[in-house]
């Protein structure tokens, strides 16, 4: 481990892993230990990377995996997963030209590919947000079938330290707008940016097509009764290619 310095972060220091068992779980322990706010924990490689419900994230080398620690008086809510997806899919916008899309609740897709995704944990007044992206091509023969990873090698021509540290600042502006305004203030923007708006899902045991999103970022789904319903939570199904 070493501490290193990212263009133009200043909030908090930056600790650097050739190999990390989870850098959000890693960064929870230096929050406990009082670390303040804007601490970064960068891998070049997670042993124990995980997702959503425990899903463990396949984090070879030639990706990135990097989380950040931000201190909030109020629990943030599961929606600034979308919200910070939004960050990383801006900066990747600038820095590449990719057209990226959201899958609900914390994906990052290019096209019918997943690679990216973010993971948000809120604790004590505390909220880490771990993000990994897919930067060199992936093996599929080592990911569960039917989970076919994209890559997003255009980013290979820029820097790391660079790439993360626009990521970081756009998110931290982002998380100030989001903890004054909450979702609604990004809702527009994520419904352009939705992988999912307008198709046909399953989400547990509710199906439908989306139709919208709510102020707080829940789905709006539409059945074939033309009922609605929301959608706060659960595992999505894509039923058709869109």
């Amino acid at each position: 481990m070493k501490e290193i310095k990212l263009p133009g972060w200043d909030m908090g220091p930056v600790f650097f892993f050739d190999s990390i068992g989870s850098t959000s779980d890693y960064l929870r322990e230096l929050a406990l230990k009082g670390s303040r706010s804007g601490t970064v924990v960068w891998g070049r490689k997670q042993t124990e990377g995980r997702g959503r419900r425990g899903k463990k994230w396949f984090s070879p080398p030639g990706g990135l995996y990097f989380s950040v620690l931000l201190h909030s008086p109020q629990m943030i809510e599961p929606s600034f997963s979308l919200v910070a997806a939004g960050s990383v899919i801006r900066v990747l916008g600038e820095k590449t030209g990719l057209e990226l899309k959201i899958k609900w609740p914390n994906d990052i897709y290019r096209k019918s590919s997943k690679v990216g995704g973010i993971l948000c944990e809120n604790f004590s007044g505390k909220l880490i947000v771990g993000i990994g992206l897919n930067i060199d091509p992936i093996n599929s023969s080592k990911i569960d079938p039917g989970n076919s990873p994209g890559n997003l090698s255009e980013l290979q021509a820029h820097p790391s330290e660079e790439v993360i540290g626009f990521i970081l600042r756009e998110l931290v502006g982002d998380f100030k707008i989001f903890q004054d305004k909450g979702f609604a203030f990004f809702l527009e923007e994520q419904k352009a940016l939705s992988y999912l708006m307008g198709r046909a899902v399953r989400i547990d045991s509710s199906g439908g097509r989306v139709v919208n999103y709510g102020p707080r970022g829940q789905l709006i789904l539409e059945n074939s009764e033309g009922f609605f319903r929301e959608i706060w939570q659960g595992t999505v199904v894509l039923l058709e290619e869109g």
